[in-house]
């Protein structure tokens, strides 16, 4: 009987730990997120942004046992952002939690988008490149990082939906491998997108509703 007893917990924790891994999984992730977009729209909402603010490698999300939340994946908070009968609200997800909705100012970001719209729509920004001249033709090679930040929009209207995506190490003017300096002649380009512009914006935005503390975790 004792081994059978023995057997069950091992079972019970193995089922319990899975669980919690798959809950907080990116695509877990993704599903709440679409999910929520799609009750918003359901009740009328239709406008939408969807904001994502990360680093590849960051540190796994771990809170106290009590809270019941433990991933090994890159920790990615989600933030919603809609209008709604002239009024703008925010909310969030995360790996772990869900967060409460907020009444907030956003009309400095509504503006900016819908006045610069259509010029971000066919916007893409360029990888890290460098430039040489081999045997007298110009040759451009590519570099990447693994451990670099994200910062990804999605804006969702009635009549479309605009994706942009930025890795952090593309927007960099230079980058060191070893003791030299590359320079990344796509640096200018990447610079002057209106969309990246978008993605600052919001990054500073959701910042200082961090600060203030204006979303309130509750668990999943």
């Amino acid at each position: 009987m004792k081994s059978l007893l023995f057997i069950f917990a091992i079972s019970f924790n193995t089922y319990c730990f899975n669980t919690r891994a798959q809950h907080t999984s990116p695509y877990y992730l993704d599903s709440l997120v679409n999910d929520f977009a799609t009750n918003l729209k359901n009740q009328g909402v239709d406008t939408i942004c969807i904001f994502e603010d990360y680093w590849t490698t960051g540190q796994p999300f771990v809170v106290d046992e009590k809270d019941w939340c433990y991933t090994k994946h890159t920790y990615i908070p989600v933030y919603v952002l809609w209008r709604q009968a002239g009024k703008s609200y925010l909310s969030k997800k995360d790996n772990c939690f869900d967060y409460s909705t907020t009444e907030v100012r956003a009309e400095a970001i509504w503006k900016y988008y819908f006045d610069n719209r259509e010029a971000i729509k066919p916007e893409k920004s360029k990888p890290f490149q460098l430039s040489s001249t081999v045997n007298g033709k110009l040759s451009l090679t590519t570099i990447t990082d693994d451990h670099t930040g994200h910062r990804n929009v999605k804006v969702i209207t009635a009549t479309d939906t605009v994706k942009k995506y930025f890795d952090t190490f593309q927007l960099q003017a230079t980058a060191k491998n070893g003791n030299q300096t590359e320079v990344n002649i796509n640096y200018g380009h990447n610079q002057k997108l209106l969309s990246k512009r978008l993605a600052e914006f919001l990054a500073d935005f959701v910042l200082e509703a961090e600060k203030k503390k204006l979303l309130v975790r509750s668990l999943r």
